[in-house]
């Protein structure tokens, strides 16, 4: 399966709520490929009109809350 295509056969009318739980964001001091991975095919699935939210533990200095390419 090719990096985001099951977000790509859901037809236009049929938009998803995607609710990504995580350890680490990409903002993360410690995050990593896969993180950058996960920011990738979340990025594509706003980008078909798909709505996302990414929750994450916090660390020193982070923002509350924070927003990525529409993430």
């Amino acid at each position: 399966m090719a990096l985001g295509s099951a977000f790509a056969s859901a037809p236009a009318r049929s938009v998803m709520r995607i609710l990504m739980l995580s350890w680490r964001t990409p903002g993360h001091p410690q995050a990593g490929g896969a993180e950058s991975l996960t920011h990738e095919i979340l990025r594509r699935a706003v980008e078909r009109g798909h709505s996302v939210t990414w929750r994450s533990a916090s660390w020193p200095g982070a923002a509350a809350t924070d927003e990525l390419d529409g993430i």
